[in-house]
């Protein structure tokens, strides 16, 4: 085979890895028990995904066994051994380890995402965001979530309990799941990928703009723009059907930044995309209203029940951090086992209600201690310091990214705690550093 074609297959493989990190298809190879029952966080798994994944890795070693080389940067080797000391160190050490392969397993895509342009990377994720917005929109307008073991979608019925729902009067609504396991991760999903769509309308414009807007010239982007647009409305219907509050939240404060930020800086085109969304996403939320009147409304209702219990569980969580507790400060909990350390403490709760903190930087405190929070913002800062702290055209979207993704970790633990959180994450980062 050449190597055009295998350097093909190598980009085709990462951007079709990109487009189905939302599906869920896993074999599940060990069960870890919490007294007899089943428990969310001891399911040790094999995600159809991570397969795409090593298979992209060996299309690039096949290309570029030249790059295969261990790292100079001594953090990462460190990070590595200090993970394998918690893991090992702690009460069942098979579950750490399975979360440090999950780790490494999403430090290994940002590694190979740096071969690849950085648009291969937003059009994937666009494409998954619209993927999963048309399923999600059926969903809502069904209210049913039927079980699918190929896409790995668990069967979820409003009256079920357990399941995520909103009450109005005597009404259960359910909320759209996706193919994902919550409707918050699906709803941190779609921001990022509206982000993403927001950044490719901007490069369009920035295209047209070199190109004098002349019609001949400009003709080629039209699909593209209209592909943009459309994703666009579907993602931010589909994220209303989430019914996330820290989702829309994170959203609006990353688009009221970047309206911010574009007006200090003067950048008319970027400008010019804040103001065209901001009406596309009020008149989709005015469409929804109409189909959905006042459920939203009822997410921000302190006096409604569920609203009450949903703020009083998340408020409980953190008090599974033992400030009082030096050694667990330093040095953490152990990978995964947080839920684990607050069942033992906190008995009258079953295994199926326990829940891990529901703060991405807490969480990783508790677990990694802050010896192993160190070491991710030691290597953070030293791979995205040249694409953050130098000026360029691009910077605004950098930020905007990393705001992101940083305001949806103060609301939920999934950045932590799951295989498609990690795999966020390493998005923004590999949007981040990639160049054009």
């Amino acid at each position: 085979m050449s190597k055009n074609f295998i350097q093909k297959s190598f980009v085709f493989l990462l951007s079709f890895f990109v487009f189905v990190i939302p599906w869920q298809s896993r074999f599940i190879y060990k069960d870890i028990m919490l007294e007899g029952q089943i428990w969310q966080f001891g399911r040790l798994s094999i995600y159809a995904s991570m397969l795409v994944l090593f298979a992209t890795a060996l299309a690039f070693g096949w290309h570029r066994r030249e790059q295969w080389h261990l790292s100079k940067n001594k953090w990462w080797y460190g990070l590595f051994f200090y993970g394998l000391a918690v893991c090992l160190s702690k009460p069942l050490p098979l579950l750490g380890l399975y979360y440090l392969f999950i780790i490494f397993a999403a430090i290994l895509f940002i590694w190979l995402a740096q071969y690849v342009n950085k648009k291969n990377i937003l059009w994937a994720l666009l494409l998954g965001g619209l993927g999963q917005s048309i399923l999600a929109i059926y969903q809502g307008l069904t209210q049913n979530i039927s079980a699918n073991k190929w896409l790995g979608m668990a069967e979820q019925l409003a009256q079920n309990r357990g399941v995520s729902v909103l009450e109005s009067g005597d009404m259960r609504i359910l909320r759209a799941y996706g193919a994902l396991p919550h409707p918050n991760i699906l709803a941190g999903f779609l921001v990022l990928a509206i982000l993403a769509g927001l950044y490719l309308w901007h490069s369009i414009y920035v295209q047209s703009e070199q190109a004098d807007w002349q019609i001949k010239k400009i003709r080629k982007y039209t699909l593209s723009l209209c592909l943009v647009i459309v994703s666009l409305v579907l993602m931010s219907f589909a994220l209303l059907a989430t019914f996330s509050r820290s989702a829309l939240l994170a959203m609006l404060a990353t688009l009221l930044f970047i309206f911010v930020f574009s007006i200090i800086k003067k950048d008319r085109l970027t400008i010019y995309v804040f103001i065209k969304y901001a009406v596309l996403l009020f008149i989709t939320f005015f469409a929804f209203n109409l189909y959905y009147p006042n459920l939203w409304a009822s997410r921000f209702d302190l006096n409604n029940r569920l609203e009450a219990k949903s703020i009083e569980d998340r408020g409980l969580t953190y008090g599974q951090l033992s400030w009082g507790n030096p050694q667990e400060i330093i040095f953490g909990q152990g990978l995964g086992l947080n839920t684990y350390w607050a069942h033992k403490k906190t008995t009258p709760l079953s295994v199926d209600q326990m829940q891990p903190i529901h703060n991405w930087y807490l969480l990783a405190l508790t677990e990694v201690g802050l010896v192993g929070v160190f070491m991710f913002l030691v290597l953070l800062y030293f791979y995205l310091k040249k694409s953050l702290f130098i000026k360029n055209k691009n910077q605004i979207w950098s930020w905007s990214f990393v705001l992101l993704i940083l305001l949806l970790g103060l609301f939920d633990h999934y950045l932590w705690t799951s295989w498609t959180g990690w795999l966020m994450v390493g998005i923004v980062v590999a949007i981040v550093h990639n160049k054009e």
